[in-house]
């Protein structure tokens, strides 16, 4: 047997009933076996699910009725910041998405009939008006070649007949466009008014709802940091708000029993305010790394003694476990030793030694 298997066993017979104080010898064989050990550790009661409710953007906050000691649930409303600009802006955009979708139907659908009349009979009269423009100009042309007028006046007849020609062929492009109906770029035109209407719309729906603070977890406010007619600034909590319905032990349990403690154990847990009644929880999270050298001890340690954080999860329901309760809690864990009989045990000097014959 190594020197290391004599400590151990010396370690577990430590633990034994009182022994005798002769050295006889006695021949006997080292069992190896499987035990069971109790581990106990002390901590406090943790809330793993937080939150200190803030806002995104700034402005003056019209509305936070809560107060500490309320509870709410997900998606419930937290506060409210002043949306007056922006509902003025919202109205605008929607007014000009009216006028422009009434304005992409009517380019899809073409011209109504009355504008089609109406184009018609206007080419109609700018047709009688060139000819009779046209007359005043073949009459003031026979008087200029009579000399009987001047060429400034043949030329302003001139004028007034190329106008009138200019009217007919603009009168005539419209009516033929309206029986055509509307052109695709004209449709693609209007459908982009549109689009860029709702667009800009969605993006102030966009910036109004950061106004509006919901809940992110269901809890109880324990801290109010703002009120209703102050500023709000991004980033600065309004409210902290706290769930009870998961807790965690934080255990600070002994290097000596870290090994045997593994994620899923169960563990049973009491609190010290809630007496008489154990906790069942699972361990959901074992500390790498010692409390000592975290600076996170729950407890005030020795200074030759190493602990480590163990998470167990407790479901607290309705019970009256609160964060920051002190708590003990209990594991079983398994270890292997060598076992060897009593009698083959004695005292020597105050210590418990056993020959090893070799």
């Amino acid at each position: 047997m190594t020197r290391r298997a004599c400590l151990l066993v010396t370690l577990l017979l430590i633990l034994a009933a009182p022994l005798r104080a002769d050295t006889s010898t006695t021949t006997v064989d080292v069992v190896e076996k499987e035990v069971v050990l109790n581990c106990t550790a002390t901590g406090v009661i943790e809330a793993p699910l937080q939150a200190k409710v803030s806002p995104v953007v700034s402005g003056e906050i019209v509305e936070l009725k809560l107060e500490e000691g309320d509870t709410v649930k997900v998606g419930d409303l937290i506060a409210r910041l002043d949306t007056a600009a922006l509902d003025s802006e919202m109205e605008a955009i929607q007014a000009t998405i009216k006028v422009a979708d009434a304005n992409l139907a009517r380019t899809r659908g073409g011209a109504r009939p009355q504008e089609t009349s109406e184009a018609r009979a206007a080419v109609q009269k700018a047709k009688a008006a060139l000819d009779e423009r046209q007359q005043d100009l073949d009459r003031y042309q026979k008087l200029f070649d009579k000399q009987a007028a001047s060429l400034k006046e043949l030329q302003a007849m001139q004028a007034q007949f190329k106008m009138a020609q200019q009217d007919v062929e603009r009168l005539e492009q419209r009516e033929k466009l309206l029986e055509e109906g509307a052109r695709s770029d004209d449709v693609d035109i209007a459908r982009r008014k549109v689009d860029e209407a709702k667009s800009q719309l969605k993006g102030l729906q966009t910036r109004r709802d950061k106004h509006i603070i919901k809940a992110p977890i269901s809890g109880t406010v324990v801290k109010k940091l703002a009120y209703q007619g102050e500023v709000a600034l991004p980033g600065q909590p309004l409210l902290h708000l706290v769930s009870l319905a998961t807790l965690d032990a934080v255990l600070n349990v002994e290097e000596t029993y870290i090994d045997g403690v593994q994620v899923g154990d169960s563990a049973e847990v009491a609190v010290d305010a809630i007496p008489g009644k154990n906790f069942t929880g699972k361990g959901v999270f074992i500390s790498p790394v010692s409390s000592e050298q975290l600076k996170l001890s729950l407890l005030k340690e020795e200074e030759d003694t190493k602990r480590f954080h163990v998470k167990i999860r407790v479901e607290a329901g309705q019970s009256r476990m609160r964060a920051g309760m002190s708590v003990t809690g209990k594991f079983t864990i398994s270890r292997k030793g060598f076992f060897v009989p009593r009698d083959a045990v004695g005292l020597k000097a105050g210590l418990n030694v056993v020959k090893v014959q070799t």
